[in-house]
């Protein structure tokens, strides 16, 4: 993507490419974090502290996504329990079929 750092400081808005904008904002991080941020740019993976805050964000939308289908499928698996819709696998067994749902 084009990066076009265009500013409208009187509004807060930075223009990132074609119609694209977004809120300016200040964040405060831990000296650990700030050098965590600090040493991802330096690796060059990255061109700015945003672009690394955008991706570990988009990381954490991810994990939680993950999440909620745990949280959907623990519950469902409860109400069937408690339905008395319980079969007995073994461990090793319900691994497999977990990987063979879930596992590209």
């Amino acid at each position: 993507m084009e990066r076009i750092p265009l500013i409208a400081p009187h509004c807060g808005l930075t223009r990132l490419g074609p119609k694209r904008y977004s809120h300016a904002m200040q964040i405060v991080l831990t000296p650990a974090l700030d050098r965590m941020v600090q040493e991802k740019v330096a690796s060059g993976l990255y061109d700015d502290a945003s672009e690394v805050v955008r991706q570990a964000l988009r990381l954490m939308a991810e994990r939680e996504s993950g999440l909620d289908w745990f949280s959907r499928e623990a519950a469902l698996g409860f109400e069937q329990l408690e339905a008395g819709e319980s079969i007995e696998v073994s461990r090793e067994e319900f691994i497999r079929q977990m990987h063979q749902r879930h596992v590209p």
